[in-house]
């Protein structure tokens, strides 16, 4: 799974969302061309219309949720159906993507099939991993829709959301009555931590919401991207993303301290090192990624090491909250 968010970030730090225009096909083949030479000369053409048609579906869709407003924008925003040129470098670091995906789902496919045999006695196991794996499928769905509309904004926050959701259900399934990395503590300690996952879930989709209105700016207002971000046009959302990340990193400079006060030298504390190191480095990445306007590789550690911060932190709750019995 670390290999997918690996992906992912790099998907995202590259701008190759839109590498394969379509899926599950990549410019409608199993095994994307390595040349925009073996494609036919009206591919973007081609690719249009069957956006058009999905398009179409989704806002049908959308209409019979009851967002007949939002499925009217979908259906007026024309700039949904502009193709890129064919870029060899995006298209396959989608398509590997999308191939460590497939594989996820079927991983998550035979763990939630091998742990009917828990049903009897863990119970939880067998459902936690059933539902893992619909909340794969239901995020491969949506990535299907987020190739589909262009990469529209809302539908990519909520992917990425949801990639984090099924991480933590597959998280509880895989580690539910095993014996974990930490002993349990006291409930003072269970609600630290809990709160603090919650902090770190905020300040994630926070980030996703910063991160949809920049690409949003970047395609639409040509003077925001510069050798910086023009800020002034960032709203209240990076405001809200930076007072929130100082309340995360207080907050886990004080988990810390009561850490090294109450509990001392341990693999909690050791672990509780790294969060900070990884707060730091989520820190700094953010300050450079707004101060350089989004070098590729800055983008990279934001995403990947947000992710191994979200699953430190998970591991750490699961393990508070774990009911291990000796067999």
């Amino acid at each position: 799974m670390f290999l997918l968010v690996l992906a992912g970030g790099l998907v995202r730090s590259t701008g190759s969302g839109m590498g394969c225009p379509d899926w599950p096909k990549c410019f409608d083949q199993w095994v994307p061309p390595t040349q925009e030479s073996q494609l036919p000369t009206n591919y973007r053409e081609i690719h249009s219309t069957k956006r058009g048609k999905k398009i179409n579906k989704f806002a049908n869709l959308l209409d019979k949720l009851g967002f007949e407003q939002k499925a009217k924008e979908i259906r007026e925003d024309k700039s949904l159906l502009l193709e890129e040129r064919f870029n060899a470098t995006k298209t396959w670091i989608e398509y590997v993507n999308r191939l460590l995906g497939a594989l996820t789902g079927l991983f998550c496919f035979l763990f939630a099939v091998s742990s009917i045999q828990f049903w009897k006695s863990n119970k939880l196991k067998t459902i936690t991993a059933f539902l893992g794996l619909i909340l794969i499928g239901f995020n491969g769905w949506l990535g299907s829709i987020v190739v589909a509309t262009n990469l529209l904004p809302g539908v990519v926050s909520v992917h990425f959301i949801f990639a984090f959701l099924a991480a933590a259900v597959v998280m509880v399934a895989t580690h539910n009555r095993f014996r974990m990395y930490f002993v349990p503590r006291d409930s003072f300690f269970k609600g630290l931590f809990l709160i603090s996952l919650g902090l770190s879930l905020v300040q994630i989709v926070l980030g996703t919401l910063v991160r949809e209105n920049v690409d949003y700016l970047i395609k639409t207002q040509a003077l925001f991207k510069g050798t910086s971000l023009d800020e002034s046009m960032m709203g209240s959302e990076i405001l809200i993303h930076k007072i929130w990340s100082w309340v995360v990193v207080v907050f886990g400079v004080f988990v810390f301290y009561q850490v090294k006060k109450k509990i001392g030298a341990s693999k909690l504390l050791r672990a509780q090192v790294f969060v900070l190191g990884i707060w730091s480095i989520q820190f700094l990445t953010g300050v450079v990624n707004i101060w350089y306007a989004l070098p590729p590789i800055s983008q990279l550690i934001h995403i990947v090491f947000g992710s191994v911060l979200f699953g430190i932190q998970m591991y750490i709750c699961i393990a508070f909250y774990n009911k291990y019995k000796k067999s």
